[in-house]
């Protein structure tokens, strides 16, 4: 009980400083104050704008993983099974993954536009490689002794697949969603910059100070 006192007198502190130098140490354009954020947030959720805005980030997001997801545990799992094609596409995969997905974001804005397609196959793209390393090395660290094993007494490569690679690989394909959990502050802008494009003198007092406001404001500042 004591900690969460404290940590609610902290936060009211922050708020009270923040709400005080707001306006009067720094221009409210560039710092806003809880107040304004409050009462934008509210005119954005009786507008209902907030929500379908949200729901399109809802969208992008979640077509874009499972896209990403599927598309890496399949190609992380016939590389696994094929050491040859493994060997032969290992240098093309390997320059891919090493450029920062984030900075094909703008070759991705000029070959797909700024729609909703782009954004989905930033997102997939982010997600594909994750899981496919993740995939591609639980395929390989399986028993090899255990598959002849299993070759011997006759099963099939569908019974192999769903017997022993599928469920020895499952621990290392949640081990690559889990890290997905780190990369998704690379994906691609939210409602907050949705809003933004269509109302940017009001969506500016809803900005907290912080890297993700000043990214925003670069974007509002390229728009006009």
């Amino acid at each position: 009980m004591r900690v969460w006192l404290i940590r609610f007198v902290l936060l009211a502190t922050f708020l009270a400083v923040w709400e005080i130098t707001s306006g009067w140490l720094f221009r409210p354009f560039f710092i806003s104050s809880p107040s304004a954020v409050l009462i934008t947030f509210w005119k954005w959720v009786e507008s209902g704008r907030l929500f379908y805005h949200a729901g399109i980030t809802v969208i992008e997001v979640f077509t874009g993983f499972a896209l990403g997801d599927l598309a890496g545990m399949a190609v992380g799992i016939v590389l696994g099974q094929s050491r040859t094609l493994a060997d032969i596409l290992d240098p093309f995969i390997m320059i891919f993954y090493s450029l920062p997905k984030i900075a094909l974001a703008p070759l991705f804005v000029l070959w797909f536009g700024v729609g909703i397609d782009m954004k989905i196959i930033l997102t997939a793209s982010v997600v594909f490689f994750l899981v496919f390393l993740n995939t591609y090395t639980g395929v390989r660290n399986v028993s090899r002794e255990l598959i002849a094993i299993l070759r011997l007494m006759g099963a099939s490569d569908r019974h192999v697949l769903t017997k022993v690679i599928l469920p020895s690989a499952v621990s290392w394909v949640f081990a690559g969603r889990r890290r997905l959990c780190r990369a998704a502050r690379h994906r691609p802008a939210g409602p907050g910059a949705q809003l933004l494009r269509q109302d940017p003198g009001e969506a500016r007092h809803a900005l907290a100070p912080g890297p993700g406001a000043a990214g925003i404001l670069h974007l509002r500042n390229t728009n006009q």
